[in-house]
């Protein structure tokens, strides 16, 4: 089979019995004789020979060149109808697996997931807005409990842990004018108290002391769940603080929980322990030997949630993550049982789409009427 390229332009002209073979044969054997039925040509190719056996079917070398039957024509002989019919052969692809509904998954999705299925499907499969929630109550004044710990982050990912300064109160309230809210003078010092903590804190001086720290460092990591033909779902996730102690891995995540008489431990376990599972596991995918990942309370940044874990709790971890997302792998989005205001009242799905009716979606807590 050759395969190539001319100007045909500068070819001679079409002429009785000249198809390009006739012509290409003579640009792979040039020097071969213009008589002759068969024979070998020797060449030269980068100073090696090459031998080229060469047949050339012509009116005057037919006979030699063909069999005897080949040169007589013969009537066809009738072919006999075959006695089944021969199915039509079609060339297919194979069925390509079904995607994952869910592809990538961080802390805070599995954590959706985990407090409701189904609007965890609403919004991160068919991707539709949070909604308007209902007002109900005064306004919460100042900053709300996210917002805080929102503006808190973003001073302390600038804080230099070798040198603490705690910004003045006007920068501070400029952090907090750029969400679109007013900054009140106790939101100023509450902001300032926390930052103030933290630098008088014990585990700022030891970040401060580590090889190399770096803030808000982005990770993902694959898991092959078993079930899924090969198909892979992402792990990702940032983490506040990671620094290096060249025995172990040190992972911070800053909390600005209230706390009140709260056991830090006890919240963690509660609230944070898939949190601290997904952190230790991509530490430890990373290389580290030793992980210790801190839950630190802003409260009480002296008291923080600490667990250590070693490379040979990596496997372990990986079932417990695996079980965690088992039913966003198997596509079970189910609705909460324990539907409730601060859950469904910006759900996209609750005004027409949720199984609950509204004196569950909009009551206060679960077990307080509407």
């Amino acid at each position: 089979m050759l395969s190539g390229a001319t100007d045909l332009a500068k070819r001679p002209a079409a002429a009785e019995l000249s198809e390009p073979m006739r012509w290409i044969w003579r640009d792979f054997c040039p020097g071969l004789p213009e008589e002759g039925a068969s024979g070998i040509h020797l060449d030269t190719c980068e100073g090696r020979d090459v031998a080229v056996r060469w047949t050339v079917c012509t009116p005057a070398t037919v006979d030699e060149v063909l069999p005897a039957p080949d040169r007589a024509p013969v009537t066809a002989a009738a072919e006999e109808q075959p006695a089944y019919e021969q199915p039509l052969l079609e060339l297919g692809l194979p069925p390509a697996p079904r995607a994952l509904a869910v592809s990538r998954l961080s802390y805070s999705g599995l954590e959706a997931y985990r407090r409701c299925g189904y609007r965890f499907f609403l919004e991160r499969t068919l991707k539709l807005a949070p909604v308007e929630a209902p007002h109900q109550g005064p306004a919460e004044a100042g900053l709300g409990a996210l917002l805080r710990g929102t503006v808190v982050h973003g001073l302390l990912e600038r804080l230099d842990f070798e040198r603490p300064v705690v910004p003045p109160d006007a920068e501070l309230a400029e952090a907090i004018e750029l969400h679109g809210v007013d900054a009140r003078p106790e939101d100023v010092a509450d902001i300032r108290a926390m930052l103030e903590r933290v630098a008088a804190s014990r585990l700022r001086a030891r970040i401060a002391e580590a090889r190399n720290v770096r803030a808000e460092l982005p990770f993902a990591f694959t898991l092959a769940p078993p079930g899924a033909g090969g198909r892979s779902l992402l792990i990702n996730g940032v983490v506040d603080v990671l620094a290096d102690e060249g025995a172990r891995m040190l992972v911070v995540d800053w909390k600005s929980d209230a706390l009140g008489e709260l056991d830090p431990e006890a919240l963690v376990r509660a609230d944070y322990s898939t949190q601290r599972l997904i952190y230790a596991l991509a530490a430890l995918r990373a290389g580290a030997e030793v992980v210790e990942v801190v839950h630190c309370f802003l409260e009480r940044p002296d008291e923080p949630a600490v667990a250590l874990f070693e490379a040979a709790d990596a496997e372990r971890l990986e079932r417990e993550l695996l079980g965690l997302a088992q039913g966003v792998v198997e596509g079970r989005f189910e609705p909460s049982g324990e539907p409730q205001f601060s859950l469904c009242a910006d759900c996209p799905g609750r005004a027409a789409l949720c199984v609950h009716e509204p004196e569950l979606t909009l009551r206060l807590s679960v077990g307080t009427p509407s």
